[in-house]
């Protein structure tokens, strides 16, 4: 069996005292005068970053505050990166938000928006433009750690885009703005978790990060702590989309983003968690694994695969109810349904992965009828 290769280029400092290292980390990737880029509603998140580099040597060159739905956030990084004379990026904010840092990151190393760089062969920067994020929660389903998502639509993937260091400390995870909706933040890197694992060609590294996210879920859903649990939730967020990286295209969760224009992305998790199911595969080493990370409390389990497969499914199921308590929303419509995949047909995506999107759609509305 051939197995996918893998790849993180990102250190993952992660814990109570993560940003205690930040200065320490900066420093070591020549970030002497950062740049922070904030999201507009991440105002309190920001307030813990900068107090906690106000006992440190590093000097923040500039603060650029980035509005939900601002049209091309990009080259305002790149202008005020410029204006200030900064020299890395600093980044706190939603999936949006990171794509946007990742955009500038890109015009400023090479010289050119990256539409216009060709990222499928080895390139040397014009200049090294460090780039170092601080976690907040965001359950939208943005890139991976390792792709930069065009306006096109077009998803570029390149080594290029990861971020050199990602911090995960509960001081910032603790007031994130989507702290609110963390159940379905946990709830979506569950969803990333299994698909990734459920890829018999994923090589070990991306199943190891797999299974460390589902225990990061299990343990956030067992503790009292809420900045605990929210710190626990953004890592298995990130794990969750690292080991997708290289793993085969997902058209769940392609085609979440066009489901019910977002008004109700918790019932949309839960029915493509419902629809899912069918198409996955499971190592039956990795299975055993995974519900004892889901069900810690239960005896070991033992039984043919197609056991161990349902109860795998009852155990994932069980934990998504807890994540995602009834909202009393509808699941997405039947005219939703056309309508993302209207979206579908029109986006970036190649033939191959628009057809696996489209034949999902097909089939959850031939269900809703």
């Amino acid at each position: 069996m051939n197995i996918r290769p893998f790849y993180s280029g990102s250190k993952i400092i992660s814990g109570r005292g993560a940003l205690d290292t930040l200065s320490f980390e900066l420093t070591g990737v020549n970030a002497r005068k950062p740049l922070l880029i904030a999201a507009e509603n991440e105002r309190a998140a920001e307030k813990a970053v900068i107090r906690a580099l106000k006992a440190t040597v590093t000097v923040i060159g500039g603060i650029c505050r980035c509005r939900n739905g601002e049209e091309n956030p990009a080259k305002t990084i790149v202008r005020t990166f410029d204006s200030l004379g900064c020299d890395s990026l600093l980044a706190i904010g939603n999936a949006d938000l990171i794509n946007a840092v990742k955009t500038a990151r890109a015009e400023l190393s090479f010289g050119r928006p990256p539409a216009e760089t060709d990222f499928t062969r080895p390139l040397a920067p014009r200049r090294a433009v460090a780039f170092v994020t601080v976690a907040v929660l965001t359950p939208e389903p943005g890139a991976l750690p390792d792709e930069l998502i065009l306006d096109s639509g077009a998803r570029i993937p390149s080594p290029a885009f990861y971020p050199d260091a990602v911090f995960i400390d509960p001081r910032v995870t603790g007031k994130s703005a989507a702290v609110s909706r963390r159940g379905e933040t946990a709830a979506a890197a569950l969803f990333s978790a299994v698909f990734a694992l459920s890829d018999a060609q994923s090589h070990p590294a991306a199943r190891a990060c797999a299974l460390a996210a589902l225990q990061q879920i299990s343990e956030a859903a067992g503790t009292r702590s809420l900045p605990e649990q929210t710190r626990l939730i953004a890592d298995a967020r990130f794990l969750s989309k690292t080991a997708l990286t290289g793993s085969r295209f997902v058209p769940e969760i392609a085609a979440a983003p066009f489901l019910d224009g977002g008004k109700n992305p918790a019932e949309t998790l839960k029915m493509l968690f419902e629809c899912a199911f069918p198409a996955l595969s499971f190592a039956k080493d990795d299975l055993i694994h995974s519900l004892m990370n889901l069900v810690p409390d239960e005896s070991a389990i033992d039984g043919d695969e197609q056991t161990l497969r349902r109860e795998f499914e009852a155990a994932v199921l069980r934990l998504t109810e807890r994540l995602l308590p009834e909202s009393g929303n509808k699941k997405p419509t039947r005219s939703g349904l056309s309508e993302a995949a209207e979206a579908v047909r029109r986006s970036a995506l190649n033939k191959e992965q628009k057809d696996g999107c489209l034949r999902m759609l097909q089939n959850l509305m031939e269900a809703a009828e």
